[in-house]
Parts: structure tokens; C-alpha cells; sequence
């Protein structure tokens, strides 16, 4: 008798898992989406940097990996985009963050050093990556040679050229020096094994005054994608549902026409 419970548990919690798992992998993209999505407020670009310039820390040996569900502890952190940097190639639209901390590099990009200044040296951003294209930087690595890299704060675009796209080692850390007579920005992510870095660097081109720009704006010959807002995505809460209760309903049948059997 113990043994036909214990096979029947067994076999309801593989097929439950299995199910689960399954459901997962179809609504994963929208729900770290949803996970990674913050509101940025233009207005507020220039106050939020002033404070943050206080507050900022810049100690790397806080950044671990981030799994899949990594961002779920900082949904609640309190955090204060500067600025956004964008990537339309890519689809990466993200605020930008100062100061280096796990919350900053989970929702966003986070600034590497005290004073970079946007249009001026070499300007570095960090974010965690994502195994899908367009969440954080999970698509840094398919950045190309050409590609137009922009940055904004609350008053202009700057945008850049990107000239290259590298795996380097983790202990690099010369790839965030200014280089005398040149303008850059320097975009990291980890490779997906997190053992080495992807660095793509962009050349700076020109700035462009926001308030000039119409929503039909071609900028480099790109459609920029919207510069107000992110779209909002609504995490999947019927679905969740209804996949966990499909898993067990069906784990449930499963267990019992085996246990018929036996």
C-alpha cells in the first residue's frame, strides 16, 4: 500500500513538473518582461542624477549572475532612471541608472563611474544578460558594426556609431579608460556562461535636441522606438493560473490511470 502511494506521488509530481515546466517556457518572455518593465519619467532625469551623485556606489564584487527570475527580489527597489540608452537593432530600450548596485544592472543599465557625463569621454553603461533578445542586454552580442547606439537624457539624443563588438575577460577593466581626442560609449553585459564580457563600443556622432524631434523622425536613417515611455506588459496572471491548474488536473488523471492499471 505504501508503495502504490509513493509510486502514485512519484508520478504526479514528475508529470506535474514536466507540465509546469512546458508552461514556463511559453509564457517565460512575458513575464521577465514584465519583471524587468520601469516606468521612466523624463522630468525627473536631471533631479534623480543630482541625488543619485550622493548615494552612488560603484563596487562591482556586489554583481552576481542573474537567473531567470533574478529580478523578482528588486521589484520593489527604489530606483531613479537618469536617463535611457537605446539600441534599435537590438530592441534594447532601457533606463539608465547611476551607480553600480544588483537592483540597477537587474532593472536597467547602470552607469561604471562617478562622473561620466553623456556626449563626453567614454561614457559605460552595464547590464545583466538575459537569454532573450531585447531584455536587458540579452542582445548586446548581436550588435554590429554600424549600428546606432543612442543615449538620452531629459533635453537631447546622443548618438553614436557603433565601431565594435568583443568578447573580452572579466578583468578588462581598461575598456572604461577615456581615450584623449575620442568620444565613446562602452556597452558591457556578461557572455552567457558569465566567465568572460561582451563589450560593444560606439563612436560619437552628434547630439539631437529632443524638442526639435516629431513621432515621424527618422534619426541615422532608424525609426526610433518611442523615447516617452515603455510599452506597459501586463504579467500573464490568467495564464499562470490556468497553466499551473491544467498541470494539476492533468497530473492528477495521469497518476490515476496509472494507478488503474497497476
Amino acid at each position: 500500500m505504501r508503495s502504490r502511494v509513493l509510486m502514485g506521488i512519484l508520478t504526479f509530481s514528475l508529470v506535474f513538473t514536466t507540465l509546469s515546466f512546458a508552461s514556463w517556457l511559453v509564457l517565460e518572455e512575458r513575464i521577465v518582461s514584465h519583471l524587468a518593465h520601469v516606468e521612466v519619467d523624463p522630468d525627473q532625469f536631471e533631479v534623480n542624477l543630482e541625488q543619485a551623485r550622493v548615494t552612488a556606489e560603484f563596487d562591482f564584487s556586489v554583481i552576481d549572475e542573474l537567473g531567470l527570475s533574478g529580478v523578482i527580489p528588486y521589484l520593489d527597489a527604489e530606483v531613479s532612471p537618469i536617463g535611457e540608452v537605446i539600441v534599435p537593432s537590438g530592441g534594447i530600450h532601457l533606463p539608465i541608472f547611476h551607480g553600480v548596485s544588483e537592483p540597477h544592472i537587474s532593472l536597467g543599465a547602470a552607469t561604471l563611474t562617478p562622473d561620466q557625463r553623456m556626449g563626453e569621454g567614454n561614457y559605460s553603461l552595464a547590464s545583466h544578460y538575459m537569454p532573450f533578445d531585447g531584455l536587458l542586454f540579452g542582445s548586446l552580442h548581436e550588435v554590429e558594426i554600424g549600428d546606432l547606439i543612442v543615449l538620452r537624457d531629459a533635453t537631447y539624443l546622443y548618438l553614436y556609431n557603433a565601431i565594435s563588438n568583443e568578447v573580452v575577460s572579466a578583468y578588462l577593466v581598461e575598456i572604461l579608460d577615456e581615450i584623449e581626442g575620442r568620444t565613446l560609449v562602452t556597452l558591457i553585459t556578461c557572455t552567457s556562461d558569465g566567465r568572460e564580457r561582451v563589450a560593444v563600443q560606439g563612436e560619437f556622432i552628434s547630439q539631437v535636441l529632443i524638442a526639435d524631434l516629431t513621432p515621424d523622425d527618422l534619426i541615422q536613417g532608424v525609426k526610433m522606438m518611442p523615447l516617452l515611455e515603455f510599452e506597459a506588459v501586463q504579467f500573464p496572471k490568467i495564464e499562470v493560473i490556468s497553466a499551473v491548474v491544467g498541470s494539476a488536473i492533468m497530473a492528477s488523471l495521469v497518476t490515476w490511470k496509472v494507478d488503474k492499471k497497476r
